[in-house]
């Protein structure tokens, strides 16, 4: 049975996801629960330090508490899995179908039969777990299907799918990198792995003694390796759009409420402080400012007591446009991820407490440059649409020329490349296999040398 805490909570959190917010922001601030329509995910609450989408769309939280696992977020009576086993974990690694996990905190646990049984692997711990995907220029001893892991002894490599780690040089002893980033196939660095450190700056990957990957310390102009900086968060830019090959970075300095943004354009050796700082009001806790992109040059930041900013321009300046549901105090956000369907999801924790929900918006939130307006000699169709395995796409362009037919996710990453060559004048039809795709929202888009033309895909199973 619930205990009275948690149903005073509960209770709480819901009445203010019922609607329109009730309460004026004040002194300038949002409300709780302001600037979007939020409702909750699954049954029960859960501790989301970490949210996940596996290849087949179901959604796993790790926190203070054993991994949960959600089999479908969209079923209003999807109940979460909770494989008790493992006590505490501040991440988790999804590889394949879910056969093999791995879970991060103070060590590694691995599973090899989804969860029902785990071993210890790794002592140097995890807070931040990435597998490798394939992507061009990856050092010699970097593979696709490796594994990455940083935590408080550093960063590490696993190069048999987590039963044993390696762990990869160059970092002070007490640098502690809080972010990792590997930057991703299209971008102007693809391949290069940077580490966000608590004091230390930015640390990337580089060709050390022997040829080995090694991190090497960024230029000491590098404006995080002042005071007591530390880089909570980084991500990249789409490589499609205006802003291809930036990196955004949020952190905090001094361990004060006042969370502040960079981006690099030369593949984080060198930073540029947004115009826009991340502050937070004075009540509640103060916490990292998460980051999640939504388009070519669009993504959310939150800090820890629920402020929600928006960058359109690619990082250059911040703007608040809401308040996630921190319905009490000590309620903090934890974790902020766009899902698979487009719409924003957040963890919320409370303080002191085992209580934590998460929180997705109701509406989408992707900002795409894939959807750009048709030209004129150009068109676009999908059938059939939704999908859950084969359709075909179709397009007409009336005169000769390169036609690039590709698929984007919700995020604005392009996903699949389905022609890219020449073609002559007329119509033209492509078999686009879904079922490799997670359900969710995608666009189809054709550009050729006169234009543009895109089109909404809906992968369902």
């Amino acid at each position: 049975m619930r205990s009275a805490l948690f149903s005073l909570a509960l209770a709480a959190l819901a009445a203010s996801l019922g609607g329109p917010a009730s309460a004026q922001p004040t002194g300038g601030w949002p409300a709780p629960g302001e600037g979007f329509r939020w409702e909750t995910v699954g049954d029960r609450p859960v501790n989301a330090l970490d949210l996940l989408f596996d290849a087949d769309g179901r959604l796993w939280a790790a926190g203070k508490e054993p991994v949960a696992r959600l089999d479908d977020p969209d079923h209003p009576d999807a109940e979460w899995v909770r494989f008790e086993d493992i006590i505490i974990a501040d991440a988790v690694l999804v590889l394949g179908r879910g056969d093999t996990l791995i879970a991060g905190s103070s060590r590694l646990r691995w599973s090899t039969d989804g969860g029902a049984t785990w071993s210890g692997v790794h002592d140097d711990g995890g807070y931040i777990l990435r597998e490798v995907p394939p992507t061009p220029g990856l050092p010699a001893d970097l593979r696709p299907g490796h594994l990455l892991a940083a935590g408080p002894e550093g960063v590490a490599r696993s190069a048999d799918r987590g039963a044993t780690w390696v762990r990869i040089p160059g970092l002070p002893d007490n640098a502690w990198p809080h972010a990792m980033l590997l930057l991703p196939p299209g971008h102007p660095h693809a391949g290069r792995l940077l580490a966000g450190t608590l004091r230390f700056g930015v640390f990337v990957g580089a060709p050390g003694e022997g040829g080995a990957l090694a991190l090497e310390r960024t230029a000491e102009s590098d404006p995080w390796t002042t005071g007591g900086r530390a880089i909570e968060h980084l991500a990249a830019l789409p490589a499609d759009g205006p802003y291809a090959g930036r990196i955004l970075a949020t952190g905090f300095y001094n361990q004060q409420a006042d969370n502040r943004a960079f981006y690099s354009d030369d593949g984080g050796e060198t930073w540029t402080e947004s115009a826009s700082r991340l502050p937070e009001p004075a009540d509640g806790i103060p916490g990292d400012a998460f980051l999640a992109v939504v388009g070519p040059g669009s993504a959310f930041a939150a800090g820890g007591r629920g402020i929600i900013y928006r960058t359109d321009d690619g990082g250059g300046s911040w703007r608040v446009v809401g308040r996630a549901p921190v319905t009490e105090d000590g309620m903090t956000v934890r974790e902020l991820v766009v899902g698979p369907e487009g719409r924003l999801y957040a963890g919320l924790s409370l303080a002191g407490t085992a209580l934590a929900w998460v929180v997705r918006t109701a509406e989408t939130v992707v900002a795409s440059a894939a959807e750009s307006p048709a030209a004129p000699e150009l068109s676009l169709a999908v059938e059939p649409n939704p999908s859950a395995g084969r359709t075909a796409v179709r397009w007409r362009q009336e005169s000769a020329g390169s036609a690039r037919v590709s698929v984007f996710d919700a995020r604005g990453r392009e996903v699949l490349v389905l022609a890219d060559g020449h073609r002559q004048p007329g119509e033209h039809r492509i078999k686009l296999d879904a079922s490799g795709l997670v359900p969710g929202a995608y666009v189809v888009r054709v550009a050729t040398p006169g234009g543009t033309a895109s089109g909404r895909l809906s992968v369902v199973r």
